[in-house]
C-alpha cells in the first residue's frame, strides 16, 4: 500500500470513515495471518499514530525482487531519505484547510451536490499544478535511488501519464483512486501479474488492464 491510505490531513471525521478504515485493517490484519506479505509505506498525507490506530505506515520504501529476477523499488514520493521530505512546509500548510473542507463537505448534503460544478474544479487545478510540479521534481530527486534498480515505483502523482523513464529506469506510478475529490484523475491501480507491470481500472463491473498512458 504506496502511502496516502488514510488520509491525514482531512481527518477520518465521521462513522462510515470510520468503519472503511476498520475494514481495512481487519483486511490487512487477516491476510498477515494467512502468511502474506504487507507493507504499508509511508505517504506525506497518512494519518499520525493515534491511541486507537491499527493501521500505520511501516516504512518509507521497499525493495523486492520480481518473479523475473527484477529489482525492484517502492517508494511514496515525497520522501527520498530517512530524514528529507519534499513538500513538508507546504503540507502543514494544507493539512488545515483540508481538514476544514473535510468537515464542511461532510456535514452538507447540499454543498456536496454543488461540489463538481465549482470547488471541486478549484481543488483540482491545485491538484495539477501541485503533480506538474512534482513530476519535474522527481527525476533529479529519485536519481540518487535508483542506482542498482531496474524498476522504480512511485505514487504522490494523481495527474499525468502512469509510466515513464528516469535514465534507463522505467517508472511506474502506483495508482491514484480519489476521482470524488480530484475531478478528471485517472483512476488507475498497478499490478504485477504474469512476469509484467499494468495498469488497470475498473469498468463494465470488472478489473481490466488499461494501455492508454494514464
Amino acid at each position: 500500500m504506496n502511502g496516502d491510505v488514510v488520509d491525514g490531513f482531512r481527518q477520518v471525521q465521521r462513522a462510515g470513515e470510520e468503519e472503511l478504515v476498520a475494514q481495512l485493517a481487519e483486511l490487512a490484519e487477516g491476510w498477515r495471518r494467512e502468511g502474506r506479505c504487507v507493507v504499508y509505506i509511508e505517504g506525506n498525507h497518512d494519518a499520525l499514530p493515534g491511541p486507537s490506530s491499527r493501521l500505520l505506515p511501516d516504512r518509507w520504501r521497499l525493495d523486492f525482487e520480481t518473479q523475473t529476477g527484477e529489482r525492484v523499488r517502492v517508494l511514496h514520493g515525497h520522501r527520498f531519505s530517512a530524514s528529507e521530505t519534499l513538500w513538508e512546509s507546504y503540507d502543514r500548510v494544507g493539512r488545515g484547510l483540508l481538514s476544514l473542507e473535510n468537515f464542511v463537505y461532510g456535514r452538507s448534503a447540499t454543498l456536496r451536490s454543488l461540489y463538481r460544478f465549482g470547488p471541486g474544479w478549484l481543488v483540482s487545478a491545485v491538484g495539477a499544478l501541485e503533480c506538474f510540479l512534482g513530476r519535474k521534481a522527481l527525476p533529479r530527486r529519485l536519481a540518487p535511488l535508483i542506482d542498482g534498480v531496474d524498476v522504480l515505483v512511485h505514487g504522490h502523482i494523481h495527474y499525468g501519464p502512469g509510466r515513464g523513464r528516469i535514465g534507463d529506469v522505467p517508472t511506474w506510478r502506483t495508482g491514484s483512486w480519489v476521482s470524488p475529490g480530484h475531478l478528471r484523475t485517472a483512476d488507475r491501480m498497478l499490478r504485477y501479474r504474469s512476469g509484467r507491470f499494468e495498469r488497470i481500472g475498473w469498468s463494465g463491473g470488472r478489473w481490466r488492464a488499461f494501455d492508454d498512458g494514464r
